[in-house]
């Protein structure tokens, strides 16, 4: 028998209208960036010629102090594509959610 989160949520998503949709999508991008980052810097990703930030970030581990910026703007650009990500399903959100809509700010 299935079960699981994933149950309640492909359920939770058949009968909400479609903002639930835009939710779980902004979720799971910004962990798939998290995730993916994660294992490459831990060596358990992509491989080298492929590139990804979590390599970017293990390769400018070693080299921190004397070149900061090879660790630095990975991690940045890491940081802001989920943040932005996040941001723009909660933007999403508030504004396809007709729940939302009728509410006074």
């Amino acid at each position: 028998m299935g079960g699981g989160v994933g149950t309640v949520l492909g359920l939770l998503a058949a009968y909400s209208g479609g903002w639930v949709d835009n939710l779980i999508m902004r979720i799971e991008v910004g962990h798939v960036i998290i995730l993916e980052s994660t294992l490459s810097f831990l060596g358990a990703g992509l491989v080298k010629p492929t590139p990804a930030w979590g390599l970017m970030v293990a390769d400018g581990r070693a080299l921190i102090i004397t070149a900061w910026w090879l660790f630095f703007f990975p991690t940045l650009a890491i940081v802001l594509t989920v943040l932005s990500m996040n941001l723009l399903g909660d933007w999403l959100r508030d504004r396809l959610d007709p729940k939302l809509r009728n509410v006074p700010t």
